[in-house]
Protein backbone atom coordinates (compact mmCIF):
# COMPACT_ATOMS: atom_id res chain seq x y z
CA UNK A 1 0.00 0.00 0.00
CA UNK A 2 1.45 3.15 -0.48
CA UNK A 3 2.27 5.90 1.63
CA UNK A 4 1.21 9.31 2.48
CA UNK A 5 5.58 10.02 2.03
CA UNK A 6 5.22 7.80 -0.69
CA UNK A 7 2.72 9.75 -2.35
CA UNK A 8 5.06 12.77 -2.32
CA UNK A 9 7.71 11.72 -5.11
CA UNK A 10 4.80 12.19 -7.34
CA UNK A 11 2.71 15.31 -6.14
CA UNK A 12 2.86 18.78 -5.51
CA UNK A 13 5.38 18.62 -2.86
CA UNK A 14 7.80 16.36 -4.84
CA UNK A 15 10.51 19.53 -3.80
CA UNK A 16 10.29 22.75 -2.96
CA UNK A 17 11.84 23.75 -6.61
CA UNK A 18 9.04 21.59 -8.16
CA UNK A 19 6.04 23.42 -5.89
CA UNK A 20 7.76 26.83 -7.16
CA UNK A 21 7.87 25.45 -11.03
CA UNK A 22 4.80 24.49 -10.79
CA UNK A 23 2.96 27.22 -9.36
CA UNK A 24 5.00 29.79 -12.07
CA UNK A 25 3.43 27.97 -14.40
CA UNK A 26 -0.19 27.97 -12.96
CA UNK A 27 0.01 31.67 -12.53
CA UNK A 28 1.29 32.66 -15.82
CA UNK A 29 -1.29 30.72 -16.99
CA UNK A 30 -4.07 33.31 -15.13
CA UNK A 31 -1.61 36.56 -15.64
CA UNK A 32 -2.89 39.27 -15.65
CA UNK A 33 0.76 40.90 -17.56
CA UNK A 34 0.13 44.81 -16.52
CA UNK A 35 0.84 46.77 -13.84
CA UNK A 36 -2.15 48.05 -11.57
CA UNK A 37 -0.81 50.29 -8.46
CA UNK A 38 -0.16 53.41 -9.21
CA UNK A 39 2.31 53.72 -6.31
CA UNK A 40 4.49 51.31 -8.34
CA UNK A 41 4.90 54.15 -11.21
CA UNK A 42 7.35 55.96 -9.00
CA UNK A 43 9.39 52.73 -7.63
CA UNK A 44 9.34 51.72 -11.66
CA UNK A 45 11.15 55.49 -12.26
CA UNK A 46 13.24 55.48 -9.35
CA UNK A 47 14.96 51.84 -10.84
CA UNK A 48 14.83 53.33 -13.78
CA UNK A 49 16.61 56.40 -13.45
CA UNK A 50 19.45 54.50 -11.14
CA UNK A 51 19.48 52.09 -13.91
CA UNK A 52 19.42 54.36 -16.84
CA UNK A 53 21.24 57.76 -15.75
CA UNK A 54 22.67 56.60 -11.96
CA UNK A 55 20.53 59.31 -10.19
CA UNK A 56 18.02 59.14 -7.41
CA UNK A 57 15.63 62.07 -9.59
CA UNK A 58 12.70 60.85 -10.89
CA UNK A 59 11.48 64.60 -11.69
CA UNK A 60 11.72 63.89 -15.75
CA UNK A 61 9.15 60.83 -15.64
CA UNK A 62 6.14 63.13 -15.76
CA UNK A 63 4.83 62.27 -11.94
CA UNK A 64 5.40 66.07 -10.34
CA UNK A 65 7.18 65.20 -7.93
CA UNK A 66 11.49 65.11 -7.52
CA UNK A 67 11.77 61.97 -5.36
CA UNK A 68 10.00 58.95 -5.21
CA UNK A 69 9.04 58.76 -1.33
CA UNK A 70 8.81 55.01 -0.77
CA UNK A 71 11.56 52.62 0.08
CA UNK A 72 14.91 51.49 -2.41
CA UNK A 73 13.73 47.88 -1.59
CA UNK A 74 10.91 47.48 -4.41
CA UNK A 75 13.12 49.59 -6.59
CA UNK A 76 16.12 47.12 -6.19
CA UNK A 77 14.11 44.18 -7.29
CA UNK A 78 12.89 45.68 -9.93
CA UNK A 79 15.71 46.62 -11.76
CA UNK A 80 16.50 43.31 -13.32
CA UNK A 81 13.68 43.09 -15.04
CA UNK A 82 13.89 46.73 -16.11
CA UNK A 83 17.57 45.79 -17.19
CA UNK A 84 16.14 43.18 -19.58
CA UNK A 85 13.34 44.96 -20.81
CA UNK A 86 15.82 47.57 -22.20
CA UNK A 87 17.65 45.32 -23.21
CA UNK A 88 14.58 43.57 -25.43
CA UNK A 89 13.91 47.27 -26.61
CA UNK A 90 17.00 47.89 -27.68
CA UNK A 91 17.90 45.04 -29.61
CA UNK A 92 13.80 43.89 -31.04
CA UNK A 93 12.62 47.31 -30.50
CA UNK A 94 9.65 45.64 -28.43
CA UNK A 95 8.49 47.71 -25.54
CA UNK A 96 7.87 44.92 -22.84
CA UNK A 97 8.44 46.50 -19.55
CA UNK A 98 5.51 46.03 -18.04
CA UNK A 99 5.28 42.24 -18.95
CA UNK A 100 8.94 41.39 -17.82
CA UNK A 101 8.46 43.50 -14.48
CA UNK A 102 4.79 41.72 -13.50
CA UNK A 103 7.10 38.38 -13.24
CA UNK A 104 8.87 39.79 -10.36
CA UNK A 105 5.24 38.86 -8.69
CA UNK A 106 4.83 35.66 -10.28
CA UNK A 107 7.97 34.55 -9.01
CA UNK A 108 7.65 35.84 -6.17
CA UNK A 109 4.25 34.22 -4.96
CA UNK A 110 5.81 30.84 -6.71
CA UNK A 111 8.61 31.40 -4.33
CA UNK A 112 6.88 31.85 -0.99
CA UNK A 113 4.72 28.83 -1.92
CA UNK A 114 7.76 26.22 -2.39
CA UNK A 115 9.12 28.29 1.01
CA UNK A 116 5.80 27.00 2.59
CA UNK A 117 6.41 23.53 1.28
CA UNK A 118 9.28 23.17 2.77
CA UNK A 119 8.21 24.46 6.01
CA UNK A 120 5.32 22.47 6.06
CA UNK A 121 7.12 18.74 4.91
CA UNK A 122 9.04 19.39 8.45
CA UNK A 123 6.00 18.03 10.00
CA UNK A 124 3.02 17.00 7.70
CA UNK A 125 3.18 14.44 4.93
CA UNK A 126 2.38 14.87 0.90
CA UNK A 127 -1.38 14.83 1.40
CA UNK A 128 -1.71 17.41 3.91
CA UNK A 129 1.21 19.59 2.39
CA UNK A 130 -0.43 19.71 -1.31
CA UNK A 131 -3.91 20.45 -0.22
CA UNK A 132 -2.82 23.52 2.13
CA UNK A 133 -0.50 24.75 -0.87
CA UNK A 134 -4.04 24.37 -3.23
CA UNK A 135 -5.74 26.17 -0.99
CA UNK A 136 -2.74 28.92 0.05
CA UNK A 137 -2.11 29.54 -4.00
CA UNK A 138 -5.82 29.44 -5.32
CA UNK A 139 -8.17 30.37 -2.13
CA UNK A 140 -6.53 33.19 -0.50
CA UNK A 141 -5.55 36.72 -2.14
CA UNK A 142 -2.36 35.30 -2.44
CA UNK A 143 -3.25 34.42 -6.11
CA UNK A 144 -4.73 38.37 -7.35
CA UNK A 145 -1.51 38.88 -5.20
CA UNK A 146 0.44 37.37 -7.97
CA UNK A 147 -0.69 39.55 -10.59
CA UNK A 148 -0.47 42.89 -8.70
CA UNK A 149 2.54 45.04 -8.49
CA UNK A 150 2.18 45.92 -4.48
CA UNK A 151 4.81 45.48 -2.58
CA UNK A 152 3.59 43.40 0.61
CA UNK A 153 4.08 40.32 -1.05
CA UNK A 154 7.79 40.77 -1.55
CA UNK A 155 7.94 41.40 2.32
CA UNK A 156 6.33 38.23 3.28
CA UNK A 157 8.68 36.03 1.15
CA UNK A 158 11.77 37.70 2.78
CA UNK A 159 9.99 37.74 6.09
CA UNK A 160 8.71 33.84 5.64
CA UNK A 161 12.27 33.30 4.39
CA UNK A 162 13.69 34.30 7.37
CA UNK A 163 11.32 32.75 9.97
CA UNK A 164 12.45 29.47 7.77
CA UNK A 165 15.73 29.89 8.44
CA UNK A 166 15.54 30.82 11.84
CA UNK A 167 13.25 27.60 12.53
CA UNK A 168 15.95 25.30 10.71
CA UNK A 169 18.37 26.49 13.15
CA UNK A 170 20.32 29.23 11.30
CA UNK A 171 18.91 32.90 13.41
CA UNK A 172 21.21 35.29 11.69
CA UNK A 173 20.92 34.06 8.16
CA UNK A 174 17.24 34.23 9.10
CA UNK A 175 17.11 37.53 10.37
CA UNK A 176 19.58 38.63 7.53
CA UNK A 177 16.90 37.44 5.37
CA UNK A 178 13.88 39.21 7.38
CA UNK A 179 15.80 42.29 7.87
CA UNK A 180 15.47 42.76 3.67
CA UNK A 181 11.58 42.98 4.43
CA UNK A 182 12.51 46.76 5.30
CA UNK A 183 14.42 48.16 3.03
CA UNK A 184 10.85 47.54 1.29
CA UNK A 185 8.67 48.77 3.58
CA UNK A 186 10.18 50.29 7.02
CA UNK A 187 7.19 49.63 9.09
CA UNK A 188 8.32 45.73 8.43
CA UNK A 189 10.86 46.01 11.31
CA UNK A 190 7.38 45.28 13.43
CA UNK A 191 6.99 41.71 12.14
CA UNK A 192 11.09 41.70 12.21
CA UNK A 193 11.33 42.38 15.63
CA UNK A 194 8.52 40.09 16.22
CA UNK A 195 10.75 37.00 14.63
CA UNK A 196 13.50 37.81 16.88
CA UNK A 197 11.62 37.52 20.10
CA UNK A 198 9.74 34.30 18.52
CA UNK A 199 13.54 32.27 18.02
CA UNK A 200 14.86 33.85 22.05
CA UNK A 201 12.16 34.03 24.06
CA UNK A 202 11.96 30.43 24.73
CA UNK A 203 15.71 30.38 25.99
CA UNK A 204 15.89 33.81 27.12
CA UNK A 205 19.00 34.25 25.08
CA UNK A 206 19.23 37.66 25.21
CA UNK A 207 23.13 37.89 23.49
CA UNK A 208 21.43 35.90 20.56
CA UNK A 209 18.99 38.90 20.23
CA UNK A 210 21.51 41.05 20.52
CA UNK A 211 23.27 39.55 17.56
CA UNK A 212 20.06 39.64 15.40
CA UNK A 213 19.10 42.62 15.75
CA UNK A 214 22.62 43.49 14.83
CA UNK A 215 22.22 41.52 11.67
CA UNK A 216 18.97 44.27 11.19
CA UNK A 217 21.62 46.86 10.46
CA UNK A 218 22.43 46.47 6.58
CA UNK A 219 19.17 47.26 5.84
CA UNK A 220 18.82 49.93 8.13
CA UNK A 221 21.84 51.50 6.70
CA UNK A 222 20.44 51.15 3.38
CA UNK A 223 17.13 52.71 4.38
CA UNK A 224 18.91 55.70 6.06
CA UNK A 225 21.39 56.03 3.11
CA UNK A 226 18.79 55.79 0.33
CA UNK A 227 16.87 59.02 2.72
CA UNK A 228 20.21 60.68 2.88
CA UNK A 229 20.55 61.07 -1.04
CA UNK A 230 16.82 62.03 -1.19
CA UNK A 231 16.25 63.78 1.70
CA UNK A 232 19.34 65.08 3.24
CA UNK A 233 18.29 63.66 6.26
CA UNK A 234 18.95 59.76 8.02
CA UNK A 235 15.07 59.50 9.11
CA UNK A 236 12.34 58.65 6.42
CA UNK A 237 10.51 61.78 5.54
CA UNK A 238 8.45 60.47 2.22
CA UNK A 239 5.23 60.28 4.51
CA UNK A 240 5.31 63.72 5.94
CA UNK A 241 1.51 64.99 6.38
CA UNK A 242 -0.14 61.41 5.92
CA UNK A 243 -0.96 60.70 9.53
CA UNK A 244 -2.75 58.01 11.87
CA UNK A 245 -6.20 60.05 11.86
CA UNK A 246 -8.77 57.68 11.82
CA UNK A 247 -10.78 55.92 14.67
CA UNK A 248 -9.03 53.21 16.29
CA UNK A 249 -12.62 50.95 16.38
CA UNK A 250 -13.85 52.13 12.90
CA UNK A 251 -10.62 50.60 11.21
CA UNK A 252 -10.73 47.71 13.61
CA UNK A 253 -13.92 47.08 12.58
CA UNK A 254 -13.50 47.75 8.73
CA UNK A 255 -10.73 45.30 8.47
CA UNK A 256 -12.09 42.67 10.41
CA UNK A 257 -15.64 42.80 9.31
CA UNK A 258 -16.55 45.47 6.85
CA UNK A 259 -18.67 44.37 3.79
CA UNK A 260 -15.90 45.73 1.90
CA UNK A 261 -12.98 45.06 2.78
CA UNK A 262 -12.90 42.38 5.76
CA UNK A 263 -9.81 40.43 5.51
CA UNK A 264 -12.42 37.37 6.02
CA UNK A 265 -13.89 38.18 2.89
CA UNK A 266 -10.73 38.23 0.69
CA UNK A 267 -9.67 34.92 2.20
CA UNK A 268 -12.04 32.68 3.70
CA UNK A 269 -9.38 30.03 4.22
CA UNK A 270 -8.26 32.26 7.02
CA UNK A 271 -10.77 31.04 9.16
CA UNK A 272 -9.65 28.04 8.87
CA UNK A 273 -6.59 29.07 9.89
CA UNK A 274 -7.97 31.07 13.11
CA UNK A 275 -9.90 27.57 14.11
CA UNK A 276 -6.67 25.77 13.69
CA UNK A 277 -5.05 28.21 16.21
CA UNK A 278 -7.90 27.93 18.80
CA UNK A 279 -7.53 23.98 18.72
CA UNK A 280 -3.75 23.91 18.59
CA UNK A 281 -3.01 26.90 21.19
CA UNK A 282 -1.91 25.39 24.18
CA UNK A 283 0.43 22.56 22.80
CA UNK A 284 1.46 20.48 19.98
CA UNK A 285 4.40 20.71 17.59
CA UNK A 286 3.17 23.74 15.81
CA UNK A 287 1.50 26.19 18.09
CA UNK A 288 4.36 28.33 18.92
CA UNK A 289 5.03 28.68 14.90
CA UNK A 290 1.00 29.81 14.72
CA UNK A 291 1.44 32.46 17.62
CA UNK A 292 4.01 34.08 16.11
CA UNK A 293 1.76 34.08 12.83
CA UNK A 294 -0.94 35.61 14.53
CA UNK A 295 1.11 38.13 16.26
CA UNK A 296 2.00 39.08 12.72
CA UNK A 297 -1.49 39.90 11.89
CA UNK A 298 -2.86 41.13 15.06
CA UNK A 299 0.21 43.92 15.01
CA UNK A 300 -1.15 44.84 11.60
CA UNK A 301 -4.47 44.99 12.08
CA UNK A 302 -3.24 46.97 15.19
CA UNK A 303 -0.68 49.36 13.65
CA UNK A 304 -3.03 49.99 10.63
CA UNK A 305 -6.36 50.43 11.89
CA UNK A 306 -5.84 54.17 12.66
CA UNK A 307 -3.90 54.62 9.27
CA UNK A 308 -5.11 57.11 7.01
CA UNK A 309 -6.24 54.74 4.09
CA UNK A 310 -6.35 51.73 6.33
CA UNK A 311 -8.01 50.11 3.42
CA UNK A 312 -5.13 50.49 1.16
CA UNK A 313 -7.05 51.37 -1.91
CA UNK A 314 -5.41 50.16 -5.42
CA UNK A 315 -5.35 46.92 -4.52
CA UNK A 316 -7.37 43.95 -3.79
CA UNK A 317 -8.81 43.51 -0.29
CA UNK A 318 -6.31 45.06 2.37
CA UNK A 319 -3.01 45.24 0.75
CA UNK A 320 -1.04 46.34 3.98
CA UNK A 321 -2.37 43.08 5.67
CA UNK A 322 -1.47 40.50 3.43
CA UNK A 323 1.79 39.08 4.95
CA UNK A 324 0.22 38.11 8.46
CA UNK A 325 -3.00 37.13 6.50
CA UNK A 326 -1.13 34.63 4.50
CA UNK A 327 0.99 33.62 7.81
CA UNK A 328 -2.36 33.04 9.71
CA UNK A 329 -3.72 30.94 7.07
CA UNK A 330 -0.64 28.63 7.13
CA UNK A 331 -2.33 26.31 10.23
CA UNK A 332 -5.04 25.46 7.86
CA UNK A 333 -3.04 22.57 7.38
CA UNK A 334 -3.79 21.05 10.46
CA UNK A 335 -7.58 20.51 9.48
CA UNK A 336 -6.78 19.45 5.95
CA UNK A 337 -4.94 16.24 7.30
CA UNK A 338 -6.40 12.69 6.73
CA UNK A 339 -7.60 10.40 3.85
CA UNK A 340 -10.62 12.81 2.55
CA UNK A 341 -10.96 16.42 2.52
CA UNK A 342 -13.32 17.21 4.96
CA UNK A 343 -16.18 19.02 3.68
CA UNK A 344 -16.86 22.28 5.33
CA UNK A 345 -12.97 23.18 5.18
CA UNK A 346 -13.67 22.22 1.26
CA UNK A 347 -16.60 24.53 1.17
CA UNK A 348 -15.05 27.62 2.38
CA UNK A 349 -11.67 26.46 0.00
CA UNK A 350 -14.30 26.59 -3.01
CA UNK A 351 -15.85 30.09 -1.26
CA UNK A 352 -12.39 31.51 -1.64
CA UNK A 353 -11.39 30.13 -5.29
CA UNK A 354 -14.52 31.91 -6.33
CA UNK A 355 -14.04 35.18 -4.54
CA UNK A 356 -10.37 34.79 -5.97
CA UNK A 357 -11.72 34.58 -9.52
CA UNK A 358 -13.45 37.57 -9.16
CA UNK A 359 -9.95 39.20 -9.05
CA UNK A 360 -8.83 36.96 -11.71
CA UNK A 361 -11.23 37.25 -14.36
CA UNK A 362 -11.71 40.66 -14.22
CA UNK A 363 -9.49 43.85 -13.25
CA UNK A 364 -9.03 43.24 -9.90
CA UNK A 365 -8.92 47.26 -9.39
CA UNK A 366 -12.55 47.23 -11.47
CA UNK A 367 -14.21 48.89 -8.30
CA UNK A 368 -11.30 51.22 -7.73
CA UNK A 369 -11.47 52.97 -11.71
CA UNK A 370 -14.86 53.24 -11.59
CA UNK A 371 -14.89 54.95 -8.23
CA UNK A 372 -12.03 57.09 -9.73
CA UNK A 373 -12.79 57.60 -13.15
CA UNK A 374 -16.63 58.05 -12.89
CA UNK A 375 -18.95 60.37 -11.40
CA UNK A 376 -20.97 57.72 -9.66
CA UNK A 377 -24.71 59.02 -7.95
CA UNK A 378 -26.72 57.53 -5.60
CA UNK A 379 -30.16 58.60 -4.12
CA UNK A 380 -29.88 60.14 -0.49
CA UNK A 381 -31.53 57.59 1.74
CA UNK A 382 -33.25 58.62 5.16
CA UNK A 383 -32.34 62.15 5.00
CA UNK A 384 -36.26 63.19 4.37
CA UNK A 385 -35.61 64.82 1.23
CA UNK A 386 -37.59 63.90 -2.04
CA UNK A 387 -35.55 61.32 -4.52
CA UNK A 388 -33.71 64.08 -6.53
CA UNK A 389 -31.16 64.91 -4.17
CA UNK A 390 -28.14 62.44 -5.46
CA UNK A 391 -25.02 61.69 -3.33
CA UNK A 392 -22.06 60.59 -4.87
CA UNK A 393 -20.44 56.89 -4.17
CA UNK A 394 -17.71 57.46 -1.89
CA UNK A 395 -14.87 55.58 -0.64
CA UNK A 396 -16.75 55.21 2.85
CA UNK A 397 -19.75 53.58 0.44
CA UNK A 398 -16.73 50.96 -1.03
CA UNK A 399 -15.69 50.41 2.64
CA UNK A 400 -18.67 49.18 4.15
CA UNK A 401 -22.01 49.21 1.96
CA UNK A 402 -22.41 45.88 0.48
CA UNK A 403 -24.28 47.24 -2.60
CA UNK A 404 -20.87 49.13 -3.66
CA UNK A 405 -18.05 47.14 -2.28
CA UNK A 406 -15.17 46.11 -4.58
CA UNK A 407 -16.55 42.42 -4.75
CA UNK A 408 -19.97 43.47 -5.70
CA UNK A 409 -18.47 45.88 -8.49
CA UNK A 410 -16.09 43.02 -10.00
CA UNK A 411 -19.16 40.35 -9.49
CA UNK A 412 -21.53 42.92 -11.82
CA UNK A 413 -18.60 43.26 -14.19
CA UNK A 414 -18.29 39.67 -14.72
CA UNK A 415 -21.61 39.50 -15.49
CA UNK A 416 -21.23 41.82 -18.14
CA UNK A 417 -18.25 40.25 -19.50
CA UNK A 418 -20.81 36.96 -19.58
CA UNK A 419 -23.17 38.64 -21.07
CA UNK A 420 -25.97 38.53 -18.86
CA UNK A 421 -25.89 41.57 -16.52
CA UNK A 422 -28.61 42.89 -14.78
CA UNK A 423 -32.06 44.64 -15.67
CA UNK A 424 -31.79 48.69 -14.80
CA UNK A 425 -34.08 49.53 -11.58
CA UNK A 426 -36.63 52.02 -12.89
CA UNK A 427 -39.15 52.14 -10.15
CA UNK A 428 -38.41 55.36 -8.43
CA UNK A 429 -40.09 53.99 -5.11
CA UNK A 430 -37.84 51.01 -4.87
CA UNK A 431 -34.96 52.68 -5.02
CA UNK A 432 -35.49 55.41 -2.75
CA UNK A 433 -36.12 52.79 -0.60
CA UNK A 434 -33.54 50.30 -1.06
CA UNK A 435 -31.07 52.60 -2.85
CA UNK A 436 -30.05 52.99 -5.98
CA UNK A 437 -28.54 49.68 -7.71
CA UNK A 438 -25.15 49.60 -8.67
CA UNK A 439 -25.55 48.95 -12.47
CA UNK A 440 -27.58 52.07 -12.24
CA UNK A 441 -25.11 54.39 -10.74
CA UNK A 442 -22.32 53.29 -13.04
CA UNK A 443 -24.15 53.36 -16.32
CA UNK A 444 -25.62 57.65 -14.49
CA UNK A 445 -21.76 57.83 -13.79
CA UNK A 446 -20.63 57.53 -17.72
CA UNK A 447 -19.50 53.70 -17.19
CA UNK A 448 -19.51 51.74 -20.60
CA UNK A 449 -20.05 48.04 -20.36
CA UNK A 450 -18.57 47.34 -23.66
CA UNK A 451 -15.07 48.50 -21.94
CA UNK A 452 -15.07 45.27 -19.47
CA UNK A 453 -12.94 42.55 -20.86
CA UNK A 454 -11.67 39.80 -19.45
CA UNK A 455 -7.91 40.32 -17.26
CA UNK A 456 -6.19 37.51 -18.40
CA UNK A 457 -3.27 38.19 -20.65
CA UNK A 458 -4.29 35.51 -23.30
CA UNK A 459 -7.63 36.63 -23.58
CA UNK A 460 -6.60 40.39 -23.90
CA UNK A 461 -3.87 39.32 -26.56
CA UNK A 462 -6.42 37.61 -28.86
CA UNK A 463 -9.48 40.19 -28.29
CA UNK A 464 -7.24 43.07 -28.73
CA UNK A 465 -4.03 42.18 -29.70
CA UNK A 466 -2.27 44.02 -26.69
CA UNK A 467 -1.41 43.08 -23.18
CA UNK A 468 -3.44 46.48 -21.91
CA UNK A 469 -6.30 46.74 -20.42
CA UNK A 470 -8.84 49.26 -21.06
CA UNK A 471 -9.54 50.88 -17.95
Amino acid sequence: MQTDESRGRNSLTGSPARVGALFVAAYLVLWAGHMDNGDSSYRIAWARSMLLRHTARIDDAGLGVMYAKYSIGHSLLAMPFLAVSELVKRTLHFHAEGPLYMLLFVLNAAVFLALVARYLRLRFGAVATGRTLLVLGFCTVWLPCSRMDSVEQLVLTFLFAGFLAAKLGRPITGMLLAGCSIIIRPDSAIPVALLGLWVCWPSRDWRLLLKMALACLPALLVNAAANWVRWGTWAEAGYAGEPFSEPFLAGIYGLLFSAGKSIFLYSPPLVLGVIALVRHARGGAGSRDYWFFASVLCSEILFYSCWWDWSGEDCWAVRFLNPGVMLMSIPCVELLKGLRFPRWPAAIAIAGLAVQMLAVLVDPLASDYAFRNFNLPRVALFTGKPTEDINRIDISDLRFNPHYSPLATNWLMLRVLAGHPPALETDRKEIARTGTPLYNALIAGGWNPRTVVCDLFWVRLIVNGNLRSDK
